[in-house]
């Protein structure tokens, strides 16, 4: 186990990449490494999970057994934009789960649904896409963009209509409270990483549809 400590090293230390590139972390071009050496032995006809720390942390094999997670902690859709395009076993999925926007919006980037757009398209039509609507947040425990989340959302879905090998699930429903906001009882405290509730609700939803 990495300690606290290291941890908190990785997520700060900053590694700005070739011009016009996302800037990432240490950690993060540690894991693309790993997850590129993934991608490269990863069979036909599985099922691809691709996205932030959300993604990351889900035990996508309750969902599938062909699952494959490639979430990446503090990935922006910038990024997966950038990853999607060098992956190999996109090619030859069966299908796609796509889970991103959360930290574009945190962060204030406002080309979020174009990179998902071009994602979209760089998506072979014989494979089946399942957008995830971004999840809501506890603006409580974290900044207040539920009202930008929400619009995105509908952007999204917007698009996805355009493809017919794309699905938009609307999890961000059933995920919130009275007040428009991530239930307490779902994340992890810290108003955006969801917890076991939380990811059993939405592992449920997957479930169902894909």
């Amino acid at each position: 186990m990495i300690p606290k400590a290291s941890i908190a090293q990785l997520l700060s230390a900053k590694t700005i990449t070739s011009k016009g590139q996302p800037v990432l972390t240490a950690f993060q071009v540690e894991m693309q490494a790993h997850l590129r050496r993934v991608d490269k032995n990863t069979t036909s006809g599985s099922v691809l999970f691709l996205g932030d720390s959300i993604t990351q942390g889900m035990s996508v094999s309750d969902i599938s057994n062909k699952s494959v997670n490639f979430g990446l902690g503090g990935d922006t859709s910038e990024n997966l934009l950038s990853r999607i395009t060098t992956m190999e076993s996109i090619k030859q999925a069966d299908k796609i789960i796509i889970e991103i926007g959360v930290n574009d919006i945190q962060q204030g980037f406002t080309n979020t649904v174009k990179n998902v757009e071009r994602i979209l398209n760089l998506i072979n039509a014989d494979v089946s896409i399942f957008l995830l609507a971004i999840l809501p947040v506890d603006e409580s425990k974290t900044k207040k963009i539920n009202k930008t989340i929400a619009a995105t959302n509908k952007e999204y879905k917007a698009i996805c209509k355009t493809k017919e090998n794309c699905t938009f699930i609307d999890n961000y429903q059933s995920l919130i409270n009275s007040k428009q906001q991530l239930k307490s009882e779902y994340h992890s405290g810290d108003g955006v990483h969801l917890n076991e509730s939380g990811y059993s609700t939405l592992k449920s939803i997957l479930s169902q549809v894909i």
